[in-house]
């Protein structure tokens, strides 16, 4: 070999220069000589090996591929294999191509407000080979109708790049991933849902300042997590206590939507004090006074 083979990338062709000589190792000049070519990828013939004539007793070997991996290139003169045959070359693959990267994660089913989630974009070539190394720029951000969410992107220098998200508000958004200037597909749906009920921020509806006895009396507790969205489904604990002329225990239902009715029937004219508690904590607008006041057959 007078220009030895060299690693190369797929889908580019790569040239390796053969003089010709005699078996004295004499230069030849004449193109008398037949070479033969042929690469091997896992002891399969893969990818494309010639040999072309440059008409001054040189020989090119072209050879390339679309598949990356460690290959073995046979190289035959008159049948005979040249000193050091088969040669060992690497194909590499490309740059990575967006459309054919692929992105996995719990981040891709959503997440919960105020709750880090994660998701991996694994680059591939154009090929579909496994891109190794780091280095491509990628941006992603989940876009809602009423808000944009940024995205952390780290690069793990092995092909793999880590998008990590934290969302505030609850919405439905859209996942835009990008390659460069080239989206990674279509952009995917990704639901935020609203975390837990937070005492701090849910709210009591329907509260008014007088009851009557014997008649029922009932408000709702309104679910909101601590970034002030509203939880739609049910499951949270409230505890309720109401003391008056006679202490009660009221009744709370829950509704499965966010929403918590409490009712109780007072006996007693008086003053009632209501507190509603969630993990302790002191639900906003507690305590609340309610005065109790004779009923129409008192």
């Amino acid at each position: 070999m007078k220009t030895g083979l060299q690693d190369f990338v797929a889908g580019e062709s790569h040239r390796a220069r053969i003089q010709g000589r005699d078996r004295f190792h004499n230069i030849c000049n004449n193109g008398d000589a037949t070479f033969k070519a042929c690469m091997l990828l896992d002891g399969t013939e893969t990818g494309t090996a010639k040999i072309e004539y440059n008409g001054d007793g040189t020989f090119d070997l072209v050879y390339w591929s679309e598949r990356s991996g460690q290959y073995q290139i046979e190289l035959l003169c008159n049948d005979t294999p040249l000193t050091g045959s088969p040669f060992a070359v690497t194909c590499r693959a490309n740059t990575a191509h967006a459309a054919s990267s692929q992105l996995s994660g719990d981040g891709l089913k959503g997440a919960h407000a105020g709750e880090s989630a994660m998701i991996l974009l694994r680059s591939y070539d154009r090929f579909g080979n496994a891109v190794v190394s780091g280095g491509e720029h990628v941006s992603a951000e989940l876009r809602g109708s009423a808000s944009t969410v940024k995205t952390v992107v780290t690069d793990n220098s092995d092909g793999t790049y880590t998008i990590t998200y934290t969302a505030t508000v609850a919405n439905d958004y859209f996942l835009h991933v990008t390659v460069g200037d080239t989206s990674v597909g279509s952009a995917l749906p990704v639901r935020v849902a609203a975390a837990s009920a937070h005492a701090s921020r849910c709210v009591l509806d329907g509260v008014t300042t007088n009851a009557v006895s014997g008649n029922q009396y009932s408000f709702a507790i309104v679910a909101h997590d601590e970034y002030g969205n509203a939880v739609c489904k049910g499951g949270d604990k409230f505890d309720v206590k109401i003391h008056g002329p006679l202490d009660i225990t009221p009744a709370v239902k829950d509704t499965n939507d966010g929403h918590y009715i409490v009712s109780f029937v007072p006996q007693l004219i008086g003053s009632y004090h209501v507190t509603v508690h969630k993990d302790q904590i002191l639900v906003a607008g507690c305590p609340l006074t309610i005065q109790c006041l004779p009923g129409m057959n008192s």
